[in-house]
Formats: structure tokens, C-alpha cells, sequence
């Protein structure tokens, strides 16, 4: 994989990731406040203060755990983004962790007089070199092979493991040598607190590699780990100014110091690891939730295909159930009534043709594809959708009222979907009615001009009425004033209106009663601009 394609995938990596503005700003305000506590001890660097043996164990405990932290969250990068580079790294902090630990059992006062593990009075000194030599190669590897491109990537555990156990056994060995070989070792310490030159040009390298890591890490550096390896290595490279420049010995004010910037070195890298840790959690939760919401939104959308099927397929459905039981009845009388049977059985094959018209209507609804479209006389589309439920308006006893206004101009649009519509708003109306007791159930249905460009259909009943409140919501998916209605069918006429660039209003009187408006142009649009599909409309809420 190359280091484009990693760098897309693993956009979420600080090994990969671009600092921010805002992180930039933040890394030179540290750069700040290491430079204002480097000025403010300088002059002071050498003044000797009370010795303190409990103050390494201490500040060196903390410099140990917050890397070995490091290394292991510098170690789950390189899980993720397999650079040799970011490996040499975690190797580095995991190294400056356990010799760390080795310095602190060994540094005379701090648990004994001489130091334990056998140390002498050089096998401190010789440690920390090591130390800090051995921080500044890794990043030096770092720089150098965090672009390295490797034909074949490792496999990351075997990596990782190899790894630590090489660092340990070379974190043992060198402990063994600066123990139990210390009295053949070069000295360090003229004394108990005064360096010799060996020790001062000892250091001098280290902060010649640390200087020319901060350099390469300046000329290369371009994702967030770089920019606060620098502001790390600043800190480093400040602490051995003052032990190499600014002080003679041990215990003096610039030793204390350069201590503490000591624990800003692992301390800002695992900040670091740890912030981008719960920032990608956090977007790993919202991701998820995000999914959860998709899933629940593409199962509602199923729900509402499948809702939306019933709805439209009961009609005819219902139809040829009365038509079979009628010419059932006719069949079965002496003598047969084979012409009404016949009628009955004409019904039956019209509502069976009606179903398949239905489910192509469906199938074009939810999809982005506009369907054939036709010149439609509405007064003829409205008085054959009247008729389709005939029987019912009278098994109800709804009267009906038509005006027709003659001679109105044809309109472009979809046959079957449109009938659809007026066939819902004319069985909306016979539900509304069915519970009216105290008044005659009454049908109106008028056709008419609206304007020059357009006609107007309005449907009209005696029912119930609608509440004021529910009628800025009366076309919205899942919103009903049925019982058991699942609020779908006046959503899907708006979204067929809407296809054919018309509209549809409900309006309701104060003493019952409601009326739907359907305005439709008569001129067709030279390219129709479609909505969404329904499917992706008729989605249940999310909060």
C-alpha cells in the first residue's frame, strides 16, 4: 500500500493527519513556555541548591510510566498504519521508559547511599547518556523511515514483539555493563556533582542528534505526530543545553529544571496519543449511532414500501372479495342471474387489472425514473374513480354530488397514478363519513379552471372535519387521524402531485366536513424536475 492510499485510509492517524490551525497554535504556545523557562533559569542554571535524593526517584517515576504509556500508544499506531518508522519510535520511548528505571535504582542517594544493582559512582551517569543517545536515534530513525516505503509490511504483532524483546535485552545488557563492568568504564564524575569533559562532550552528542532531529523533523515533518515530536524534542534538546552549557554539577537549579523538562519529553507525546485516542472514539460513536440511524431509517423506508403497498392493493383487493361473493349469490339462485354474474366477474378481472396497474405505480413511485406520461381528461379520470367505488358509497349511504366543469383542457401526466390519487382522497372521505350520524353523508366532487395555466379537482366530504392543529401535518409520512391508519396515503399523493409539478391543500369547515384541493397545470414541463424518491422521503424521524 502506498503512502497516498495509507494516508486516505488512515486519515484518523496523527502519523498521517494534517495538524490543525488550532493545534499549531497550541504547539508553538508550549515552544513558548518551554523558551520563557529556559530564559528565566539560565542566568541561574548553576546555583547550587539543597540535595534532594527523593526529588529523582520522584520526577523519574513519572518520566518512566507517562513513556511506556507512549510506546504503547506510538506501538497501536504502528498496528494501524505498519511505518517502520513510527515502530523505531515506540521502540525509542519504550527504551527511555525501562532505562529510566535503571537509572533511578541506581543513582547514588536515591534508595542507597552508592545506588542499588551494584552500582558505582559512574554507572548513573554513563545510564543517562545512554538515555538520552538512545531517544535521539530513535527519532532520528523516525524522520529518516517514517516515508520509507517497505514492498512487504510486516506482520504488526510479530513486528511489535521482536521489538520489545530486542529492547529489553539491549535496556539489560547495558545495565549489566554499567554495573557489574563499571570500574572499567571512562569516568564521568570528577566527584560526587562535578562532570569532566568526557562527560560534557558525551552530552554535546547527544544534543548535536537531538538538534539535527529537530532540523530533519522541520524540513519533513507534515503530520500532527511531527509537529509535536518537535515541540518534543525543543524540550529535549533544552534539557541537555542546560546539563552540557549551564551547570557543572549535579543539584544545582539548572539540574532541578532540566529534570522537569526531562517529563515534558514522553508527557507531550502521550497527551498526544491519548487525545487523538478519544477523538477517534468519539467519532467511532457518532459513526455508529449515525448507522443506527441509517439501519432504522432503511427499515422504516421497507416498512413504508410495504405499507404503501397494502394500502394501494386494498381497494381492488376488497373489490374483487364483494364482486366474487355478489356473483357467488347470482350464480347461486334459480334460475342463475348470468348477466349480473357476468358483471360481477367484469369488475373482478377490472380490479385484478387495477392491482398490477398499482404495483407498477408503487415501483415507479420509489424510484427516480419519471414514467410514460399521457393527455388525461380529468373529468373522465374522476368519474371513472367514482365509479370504482360505487358499492361502497352505497353500502355507507353516501350521497354523492358531481359538477363537472365541461370542456376543460386536457392535461400531460400519469393515468394511473393520478386516479390513485383521487381514488384516496374519495376512500378518505368515505371514512370520514362512516362514524356521521347526525347529518346526511354527502360526496362532492367538482372539476375547474384555476387561472388560465392549471384546473382544479376538489374532493369534498361531511365527515368529522380535522382538528386545526393536525392540518399542517396532514401530508407528512406516518402522520394519520385514523385509528389504525399508518399515515401513508395522503403522503404518497403529494409525492405524486408534487412529480406533476401540482399541488394539494386540505382545508376543513368550523361544522365539519373537509375538502382536498388538487391544482394541476395543464401544460407540461419541457424537463420535470423530480423529487426524491418516496423512499428516501418517507423515513420515520430521528432524534
Amino acid at each position: 500500500m502506498s503512502n497516498i492510499e495509507r494516508s486516505n485510509e488512515f486519515a484518523f492517524s496523527v502519523v498521517t493527519a494534517h495538524p490543525t490551525r488550532r493545534e499549531r497554535q497550541l504547539a508553538l504556545a508550549v515552544v513558548g513556555m518551554v523558551l520563557v523557562g529556559f530564559a528565566a533559569v539560565a542566568p541561574f542554571a548553576d546555583i547550587p541548591l539543597l540535595r534532594l535524593d527523593s526529588f529523582i526517584p520522584s520526577i523519574q517515576v513519572v518520566v518512566s510510566i507517562t513513556s511506556i504509556i507512549t510506546a504503547v500508544l506510538l506501538f497501536g499506531q504502528f498496528w494501524t498504519v505498519g511505518s517502520r518508522g513510527v515502530l523505531i519510535l515506540a521502540a525509542g520511548y519504550l527504551f527511555v521508559a525501562l532505562i529510566v528505571i535503571s537509572h533511578t535504582l541506581a543513582f547514588p542517594g536515591a534508595f542507597s547511599p552508592t545506588g542499588l544493582l551494584g552500582a558505582g559512582a559512574q554507572t548513573a551517569g554513563w545510564l543517562y547518556l545512554f538515555w538520552h543517545f538512545g531517544f535521539s536515534v530513535s527519532v532520528l530513525g523516525y524522520v529518516l523511515l517514517k516515508d520509507a516505503k517497505s514492498p512487504v509490511r510486516p506482520a504488526p504483532g510479530s513486528a511489535i514483539a521482536w521489538t520489545v524483546t530486542a529492547v529489553v535485552g539491549l535496556v539489560c545488557l547495558l545495565t549489566w555493563i554499567f554495573t557489574a563492568k563499571e570500574q572499567f568504564l571512562p569516568v564521568l564524575f570528577a566527584d560526587r556533582t562535578s562532570f569532566t569533559l568526557l562527560a560534557l562532550y558525551s552530552t554535546g552528542v547527544d544534543s548535536f542528534l537531538s538538534a539535527l532531529a529537530l532540523a530533519l523533523l522541520w524540513r519533513r515533518g507534515r503530520s500532527t505526530l511531527d509537529m509535536w515530536l518537535s515541540v518534543t524534542v525543543f524540550a529535549f534538546l533544552a534539557e541537555l543545553v542546560i546539563n552540557t552549557v549551564l551547570i557543572s554539577g549535579r543539584f544545582t537549579l539548572g539540574w532541578y529544571v532540566g529534570r522537569v523538562f526531562a517529563v515534558l519529553v514522553p508527557t507531550i507525546a502521550m497527551i498526544l496519543m491519548l487525545a487523538q485516542t478519544f477523538a477517534l472514539n468519539a467519532r467511532l460513536m457518532r459513526a455508529t449511532i449515525m448507522l443506527q440511524r441509517e439501519r432504522s431509517n432503511r427499515l422504516a423506508s421497507l416498512d413504508a414500501v410495504v405499507a404503501a403497498i397494502a394500502h394501494e392493493v386494498k381497494q381492488p383487493l376488497a373489490t374483487i372479495a364483494v364482486r366474487g361473493a355478489a356473483a357467488k349469490r347470482y350464480l347461486g339462485r334459480t334460475p342463475p342471474g348470468l348477466r349480473e354474474a357476468g358483471s360481477s366477474v367484469d369488475a373482478m378481472v377490472a380490479a385484478g387489472m387495477r392491482a398490477n396497474d398499482i404495483f407498477e405505480n408503487i415501483r415507479a413511485l420509489f424510484s427516480d425514473v419519471d414514467q410514460k406520461r399521457q393527455p388525461i381528461d380529468v373529468n373522465q379520470l374522476a368519474a371513472e374513480a367514482l365509479d370504482l367505488l360505487r358499492e361502497e358509497l352505497q353500502a355507507y349511504g353516501i350521497g354523492t354530488s358531481i359538477d363537472l366543469t365541461p370542456e376543460l383542457p386536457s392535461i400531460t401526466a400519469h393515468n394511473g397514478q393520478l386516479r390513485e390519487v383521487i381514488l384516496n382522497l374519495i376512500q378518505n372521505a368515505i371514512d370520514a363519513m362512516k362514524a356521521v350520524s347526525n347529518r346526511r353523508r354527502i360526496l362532492s366532487i367538482t372539476t375547474g379552471h384555476h387561472g388560465n395555466e392549471a384546473i382544479v379537482i376538489s374532493v369534498e366530504d361531511t365527515g368529522l372535519g380535522i382538528e386545526p392543529e393536525k392540518i399542517p401535518r396532514m401530508f407528512d409520512p406516518f402522520v394519520s387521524t385514523k385509528a389504525k391508519g399508518r399515515g401513508l396515503g395522503l403522503a404518497i399523493c403529494k409525492s405524486i402531485i408534487e412529480r406533476h409539478h401540482g399541488q394539494l391543500s386540505v382545508s376543513s369547515e368550523i361544522d365539519g366536513g373537509a375538502r382536498f384541493q388538487l391544482i394541476l397545470p395543464v401544460k407540461p414541463t419541457a424537463q420535470p424536475e423530480l423529487p426524491n424518491p418516496l423512499v428516501n422521503v418517507i423515513q420515520m424521524p430521528t432524534s
